[in-house]
Order: C-alpha cells, then structure tokens, then sequence
C-alpha cells in the first residue's frame, strides 16, 4: 500500500500539517474575498439607485418613506438601507459591497463556531473562519448575477443585505439554546425580523418559512433537547415569526403594490402558486448541480473533510439513522426555502424569479451543501477509520482544494481594469451635472453609457424612468443620453 495512504506522522505533527492547511484555507479564501471587496470599490449609481436617492433628497427619511411606501414599493426596509447609505454621502456605496462581506464573513464564523458548539464538538476561531469565509465565497462565485446582487446598490438592499441580518438573527437564537435568553431579546429578534422582512418579498418569505421551519422541527423532533429548553427555544422562534409575519402583512397591505402589480399578471388561483414555486424551485436546484458540479463539489469536500479531522478526537459514537435524519431534515428544509424563494414571483407575475432574487436561493443551497458535509465528515468516521489512516491523505486533498478560490480571485482580478474605467467615466459625468446644475442648466445632454449586466442606464429618451429619476436625483428638469 502507497506510504500515502498510511500515517507515518505522530499526532503532533498532523496537527501542526492540519493547521498549517487551516491556514492556507484562510489565506486563500481571504484574499478572494478581498479582491470581490475591492471590485466594489468602483460601484457607482444605477437604475433605482437615483430613484432612491432622489426620495431621500427631496423629502428625507420619514417622509420619503411615506412616497415610496405608498406610491412605488411596498419595500420600506430597502429604503432605510438606502437612506443610511446616503447618510454618510455619495462614496457610502462604494464601501458598501465590502462592509457586506466582512459582515457577512464574521457572521458565519460566529453561526458555525456555535453550530459546532452544540453539536458537541467544539472548534477554535481559525477553523470557524475557514467555514464562514468558504461559505461566503461559494455564495458569490455561484450568484446567478453576482453585479446586480453585490455591486448594484437596489439589488444588494433587497437580498443580500438582509441576508446579514438573517445571519445576525441566526447567531442569536442559536446562542440562546442552551441558556436563559436576556430580556433584550424578546425586543431586538422581533425587531430585527421585521425590518428585514421588508427588504424584499422573496427575503420576507424566505424568512418566516425559515423560522416556521424551525418551528415545525421542534414539534416533530421533541426529543432533542430538554423541556425547558424546547419551551425557551419555541418561544424565541415564535417571536421572531411574530416579527417576519408582521412585515409581510404591512408588504401586502402597501397602497405602492398596485404599480407593480399592474403591470404583470397574477396568478389566478393558490394552487397555480404552490405548482410554479415547487416547479422553480426545483429547476433552480437542478440547474444548479448541472451547470456548477466543481464549485458545489468542492464546497462539499472541504466541510466534508474539516469536520471529519475537527471531530477526530471525540469519541461519541454517531449512528446511521442518528445522521440520516438531520440530513433529510436539511435537504428537505432547504428545498421548501426554495420554494419559498420563487413564490412572490409566482404570485405577483407567474414567472421564475430574476437572477439577483436567485441570490437568496444560492445562499440557501451553499449552506444546505456545507451542512451536509460537515454531518457526512463527522460520520464517516464509521468507514473511513476502518479502511485506512487517511490522516495525511485528506489534509493534502483538503490543501489543494482551499487553492481554488484563487482561480476565481485571479479571474474577478483582471475585470477591475474595465470596472475602473466604468468608474472614471462614471465620476466624471457626475462632474459634468453637479457643474451644470450649479450654472442653473436645467435641459441637459450627456455621454451614454451602456447597459451594465441587466441594469439600465440612462437613455435618448428624458421621459425613460431612468432619466427621470437621475433629473430628479440632480435636481434637472430633464437629461438625455447619446453616444
């Protein structure tokens, strides 16, 4: 048998080789993370960007809420996002892509140190970052359209912001399982499951299907914690239901539905719903293991192969059915949060959701994939140790896998050039209106640009809605666009 396969180390050299890959995995995942932090330096205003701003301008937080609510969306929470951006100025929106990910990147980390803490098997901050780091970057490398759900603006408030906020409300509940909750809980969950809610309606029901979710499965699996606790746990979950249901009742009940509304067709019936969501869904999981094997495969293997070397040293025994289950539960879960995610879509215009809406859905499936790992790595215990000492094996395998997110890094690396001169020409149109604005130009012409991944830019026509809310955001009376 190839010395390979066998472990020839002693137990404090495989653990200095296991964290010397740790390491590595940080460092490589850092630095792609980095390099999608710093593409986000060079986002500027697009679309609905000027629209949102040009409410908070004129009217400001209280009474520009009040517009968009009642004359345009039903998103009030989007909006707040917007108007905290713009309260720190117009170069807020550049750092705000990266803000997003060493949030989200912490979140994680904090989620899965406690995950595994309750698990039993507790694990350091280096190897919790590895996961929360790896977690983030699948989630950005497999977006369906990774522009309009990071680095435009519109799209970042409505689903990928509240994502972070949905980690946050995540760490808190799980932290809370095996101890008595602080009385600031019972005020800050449900706050926070309401403001986030309203972010988007493909968020909205993502979230309280996730919280019903987890509702449903301490009813159906009363076994796995102690009276006291199920009790505490239910009650912490039914607040936070409380919240989310509350912000969808205030969505649906918004006068500024009737625009969107009345320009698509709704659904005519429940079960036309309930049959387009579960056929959605199931396309995107489909498609999605079709068309990204590698990344998805990859993402499995390093949880696989983490959890099985950070579970080494336990001796609990972990039978079939006691893994089966928990596994079921996860693909099952994540496939009616799926469900959930095509369901606002399929009600308000009979469709398949865009591909930023879709970003909640691939952050669903990257963490159902980890998950998964990690409860097959902490089992295979049971076959792996019996075959052979796969010790030095699997930390090799795990360290070549951890130089993937390099490829990607190095691949997002060479499109800043062309994201920077998208900026240049970018700032120094925004130059050209403040000027004209300033000498009381009120009819102007500028340079047009093309149209960014799907995003619409200004146009020839003034009366485009573009135009309209870039005259507005400037203060023009109207802007027209050519080549």
């Amino acid at each position: 048998m190839s010395t390979l396969f066998i472990c020839t180390l002693d137990q404090k050299k495989i653990v200095r080789l296991f964290n010397f890959t740790v390491a590595l995995g940080n460092l490589t995942f850092f630095i792609a993370l980095v390099v999608y932090s710093y593409q986000g330096f060079f986002s500027r205003y697009w679309a609905d960007d000027y629209c949102f701003s040009a409410i908070y301008y004129q009217q400001g937080i209280i009474d520009g809420l009040g517009t968009f609510y009642n004359t345009i969306s039903n998103r009030y929470a989007a909006y707040l996002f917007v108007a905290l951006s713009e309260f720190f100025g117009i170069n807020a929106i550049r750092v705000l892509p990266a803000v997003m990910v060493v949030g989200m990147a912490l979140g994680l980390t904090w989620n899965f140190r406690l995950v595994f803490l309750c698990i039993g098997f507790p694990i350091g901050r280096l190897s919790a970052f590895l996961i929360g780091q790896m977690m983030l970057f699948f989630t950005l490398l497999e977006a369906p359209n990774l522009f309009q759900s990071l680095y435009w603006r519109s799209g970042l408030v409505s689903y990928f912001a509240p994502l972070l906020i949905l980690v946050l409300i995540s760490g808190l509940i799980i932290s809370y399982v095996d101890k008595r909750p602080r009385w600031w809980l019972w005020i800050l969950l449900p706050a926070l499951a309401f403001f986030a809610a309203g972010a988007s309606e493909t968020y909205a029901a993502v979230q309280t299907g996730a919280i019903a979710i987890g509702l449903l499965g301490l009813i159906i699996f009363p076994r796995t914690r102690s009276t006291r606790n199920r009790k505490i746990i239910s009650w912490i979950l039914l607040i936070a239901l409380v919240g989310s249901s509350l912000a969808m009742l205030v969505m649906i009940l918004a006068p500024g539905n009737q625009l969107r509304l009345g320009i698509s067709a709704q659904a005519p019936n429940f079960w036309t719903v309930i049959r387009l969501s579960f056929k959605h869904a199931l396309d995107f999981a489909f498609y999605s293991l079709k068309g990204m094997p590698v990344p998805i495969t990859v993402s499995f293997l390093i949880a696989f192969i983490l959890s099985y070397h950070l579970s080494s040293n336990q001796k609990k025994e972990i039978s079939s059915k006691q893994i089966l289950i928990p596994l079921l539960v996860v693909l099952g879960a994540a496939y009616l949060l799926l469900v959930c995610t095509a369901a606002p879509t399929a009600y308000g215009m009979m469709a398949y959701p865009e591909e930023r809406a879709w970003m909640v859905g691939r952050f669903i499936m990257v963490v159902a994939t980890v998950l998964i790992g990690i409860g097959m790595g902490i089992y295979s215990h049971h076959f792996m140790d019996r075959i052979v000492d796969t010790c030095v094996m699997t930390i090799l395998i795990l360290g070549l896998l951890c130089l993937y997110p390099l490829r990607a890094a190095w691949q997002t690396y060479q499109m800043l050039p062309e994201a920077q001169m998208r900026a240049i020409a970018w700032d120094k149109r925004h130059s050209e209106l403040i000027s004209m604005q300033n000498q009381g130009i009120q009819q102007t012409i500028v340079p047009a640009f093309d149209s960014i991944h799907g995003v619409y830019e200004l146009t020839s026509d003034p009366q485009f809605w573009v135009n309209q809310c870039a005259a507005g955001y400037y203060g023009l009376e109207s802007i027209k666009a050519v080549e």
